[in-house]
């Protein structure tokens, strides 16, 4: 062996590859007695030896230049130095970590000044990376990977480090795989019939997808309707149809809606929102009622000059117009409907006209505008009761008394059950002021019906105690029997009305004594 063979042999064992400029080489199949190269591949430092010398010497020799691209970079620490400082041959593992060298292709994540591996490792790759690349450098094992000792401000990227944190973070967001997505947003859904109650939407009018092939690699459509509460949408349709109509919708009202579109790997896209509003509800008997129902005279006008609607057309529970508004109290309404020509003797299912109803809900007004226009206080109802009985019912004074004023008959007797409007309050209302007006105006107070009762019998067996003793007062003959022999007092008993009770034997008791002064 030269001198010069044998100093570049100890050059190569004694001083670290890195500072040589060329990564650690793996040695050559030496005989087995090499102690440098068992020492070697056991990642210790092999000593200056005889055939550690000649082994270095013959693969150093026997070796090629390694390539500009296989230099390994400096270490920033002298940790990092030692570490990298042919402590182990190139493509084995590391005799500490078990790891091999950077794998071509990796990325590495910066913390700070240096850079660790994020990926696994390649276990049976020696190479660092392609030795085409000029600009391509490796990591020895065990370097924390200073950015700097790659070159001037450089970044790894899948594996290559790129000159610039800003030009490689851009690269390095070119080189990720980016989600297939739909090459275009979905059109809106296209707006067809809009009646007060429906919307009618139509969607890939131009049919440009395809449909081939099983259903289940079809575009799925679906459409969302906006909660005007929450502003959140909800799926009212899905499928594969190109058509849907939204039904059961408020006349008059704004709805908002968007088209889904969802490919058979389920990626989906939205169209952009449309807001479609209903039409006004077209004018019908419904409208006719509900604007009576509602006090609205200007709907009421409108419709009844349209000439659409007949006036005495009744509704579901077969009440006319001028029935609701006679009931309501509506007396511009009612004066409306009479002009156009309603007839005020009509009578509903159960045969009451419109001035029973009037009268019953004690709106005087309106019965004095229908008296004035042909209404009769002899009209009766199904059960034979006339306005003066429902006005009992009722209860209301003022118009009770008009009503005797105007000529109605107090004693009027239904065609049921012989009731009275007297009769009617004894067992109804128990109203004292209203059977006190009754009486006053002539009311019978022992009148009888047909089961033989009289008022007092009636207010007793209802516990109206005011009225009895009113009853009694206004000359209502207490000894009177029922068809069954049955008194009063005995009436009271049995059903254990007490104060009445006491009432009538306080009375009682008082009967004999004005016999005798007479």
């Amino acid at each position: 062996m030269t001198r010069q063979a044998a100093r570049r042999s100890r050059a190569c064992t004694r001083r670290p590859a890195a500072r040589q400029g060329r990564a650690p080489a793996a040695p050559p199949a030496g005989p087995a007695g090499c102690r440098g190269a068992s020492r070697g591949s056991a990642g210790r430092r092999p000593t200056a030896g005889r055939a550690g010398n000649r082994c270095a010497a013959a693969a150093a020799a026997a070796r090629p230049a390694p390539p500009a691209a296989r230099r390994a970079f400096t270490c920033s620490s002298r940790r990092s130095r030692s570490r990298a400082a042919g402590a182990f041959p190139r493509g084995a593992g590391h005799p500490v970590l078990g790891r091999s060298w950077p794998t071509p292709g990796l990325g590495l994540r910066r913390a700070g000044a240096g850079a660790r591996e994020t990926q696994p490792r390649d276990q049976a790759s020696g190479t660092a990376t392609s030795a085409s690349d000029p600009a391509a450098t490796s990591l020895a094992p065990g370097c924390h990977g200073n950015p700097r000792d790659a070159g001037r401000g450089g970044e790894a990227l899948g594996g290559r480090w790129r000159r610039g944190s800003a030009r490689g973070a851009r690269e390095q967001l070119s080189m990720e795989p980016q989600k297939t997505l739909p090459s275009s947003r979905p059109h809106p859904p296209v707006v067809g019939k809009v009646t007060h109650h429906s919307i009618e939407l139509y969607w890939d009018l131009e049919k440009k997808e395809k449909r081939q092939g099983p259903q289940e690699q079809w575009l799925r459509f679906s459409i969302e309707e906006e909660d005007p509460k929450t502003h959140t949408y909800g799926i009212i349709y899905t499928g594969y149809a190109t058509k849907h109509v939204i039904e059961g919708l408020e006349p008059r009202t704004l709805y908002r809606f968007r088209l889904k579109v969802t490919s058979p790997s389920g990626e989906c896209e939205y169209s952009p929102v449309i807001s479609v509003s209903t039409t006004r509800e077209p004018i019908s008997s419904e409208h006719f009622h509900r604007a009576v129902n509602v006090n609205d005279e200007d709907l009421l006008v409108q419709i009844l000059e349209g000439g659409h609607v007949k006036v005495d057309v009744p509704n579901k529970f077969g009440f006319t117009a001028l029935m609701v508004a006679a009931q309501k109290g509506y007396t511009r309404l009612v004066k409306i409907l009479v002009s156009n020509g309603t007839d005020v003797n009509l009578k509903n299912g159960s045969g009451k006209d419109s001035l029973m109803l009037a009268c019953y809900a004690g709106h005087l007004d309106v019965v004095k505008y229908l008296r004035r226009h042909g209404a009769s206080w002899e009209a009766r109802d199904l059960g034979g009761c006339t306005a003066l009985h429902w006005a009992a019912d009722g209860g209301h004074c003022t118009v009770i008394d008009w009503m005797i004023k105007d000529g109605c008959e107090v004693d009027v007797v239904d065609t049921g059950s012989g009731w009275t409007p007297l009769m009617r309050v004894s067992v109804v209302s128990g109203s004292q002021k209203v059977a006190s007006l009754l009486i006053e105006a002539g009311a019978d107070v022992n009148v009888r019906d047909k089961d033989g009762k009289t008022p007092l019998m009636v207010a007793v067996l209802n516990n109206h105690e005011q009225l009895v003793e009113l009853l009694l007062d206004k000359g209502a003959d207490a000894s009177v029997k029922n068809e069954f022999g049955k008194g009063v007092l005995e009436m009271a008993r049995v059903f254990d009305r007490q104060n009445v009770v006491s009432l009538l034997e306080e009375r009682k008791k008082k009967l004999p004594r004005k016999s005798c002064v007479h």
